[in-house]
């Protein structure tokens, strides 16, 4: 953040792993750290600039009552929320895989179209995370800008698909954003098609042009985004403006229980957090189709304590507390 802006601005971060906000805490401590599941998250609606790395899942996120109608999956699901609460005229990036702009089911930008145009998409070719996040993903950086009240949509290209041709003359036409197709100079590769590793189908891939210093590639794209869109009207926000800081939902042995996470009910049973509710494991009979192996159940049920343990012992470690009763449980265990 700009250092001019630095104490003038009020800064609010969701976060659901503990670890990560204690880290976020001491980095920005005059910051809002909600420890908190995104889509349980109350946000008021006074956001100027939101900023995030929405995680990629396929799962179809249904606590949200606000969106559960669109069916959007995880990924798609936090640009949404994160658009609704800015207000009019403010502004947002994303740093998201190629899917969110490629992908053929355009429910998601769709949705976010009626609230917001597209300011640019630069597109980073793959690799170029490697060295940070240890991924190849082909990365693109999107910006938003949230329309008035009352302003009609700007230029809609980007909800819909284009054929291009690449500079490999035995290559096919590649599908990818239209966006992308009309302004190739916000493409910081080249587009190709690659044998898939799950099968002998191509897929689409935006290699890394040789010799090219995506440093100084990236910036000169930056150059071509529209200057002065932000048109908002910026307010004061004091302390008693900012989020409440609620405490996450606790198991019975007092830690976080995460989504994905399974644990032992207060009747007994096996559950899972699935979409932020507790839900009962459901043993198979038979032919059925529905639910886990008995004996898979006895091993997560084992593994349940053990896993509690261990967390506990980290935790006495990072608070320089003595550990020994959970080292006991964990022998136990």
């Amino acid at each position: 953040m700009p250092a001019a802006l630095r104490d003038v601005c009020h800064v609010t971060g969701v976060e659901l792993d503990l670890l990560t906000v204690r880290i976020a805490k001491l980095l920005r401590p005059r910051a809002t750290i909600l420890n908190q599941d995104f889509a349980r998250a109350d946000l008021k609606l006074h956001f100027e600039f939101t900023i995030g790395n929405p995680p990629f899942s396929d799962r179809t996120v249904r606590s949200d009552r606000a969106f559960r109608s669109l069916g959007l999956r995880l990924h798609g699901y936090f640009i949404v929320k994160a658009i609704d609460r800015l207000k009019p005229g403010g502004l947002a990036a994303f740093v998201t895989s190629s899917g969110t702009l490629d992908k053929a089911d355009a429910t998601a930008r769709e949705h976010i179209a009626t609230m917001a145009d597209l300011v640019g998409a630069p597109r980073l070719p793959e690799g170029s995370f490697r060295a940070e996040a240890g991924t190849d993903v082909i990365v693109d950086i999107l910006f938003f800008r949230k329309r008035q009240e009352e302003e009609t949509a700007g230029d809609v290209a980007w909800l819909d698909l284009a054929e291009i041709r690449t500079a490999t003359e035995d290559e096919g036409a590649i599908r990818v954003n239209r966006y992308f197709a009309e302004h190739p100079e916000m493409v910081l590769g080249e587009h190709a098609l690659r044998g898939g590793i799950y099968g002998p189908d191509e897929t689409y891939t935006c290699l890394p042009r040789t010799g090219a210093d995506l440093d100084e590639a990236l910036a000169a794209a930056i150059l071509h985004l529209p200057e002065s869109v932000y048109d908002g009207e910026p307010e004061a926000v004091g302390p008693d403006d900012a989020e409440p800081a609620i405490r996450p939902e606790r198991g019975e042995h007092g830690s976080s229980v995460r989504e994905g996470s399974y644990f032992i009910g207060a009747n007994g049973a096996l559950m899972q957090m699935v979409d932020g509710t507790a839900v009962t494991i459901k043993i198979k009979k038979g032919r059925s189709a529905d639910g886990i192996f008995e004996r898979h159940a006895r091993i997560i049920r084992k593994l349940i304590p053990i896993r509690d343990a261990v967390r506990e012992i980290l935790k006495c470690q990072e608070a320089h507390r003595g550990s020994a009763p959970h080292r006991l449980e964990l022998l136990r265990a």
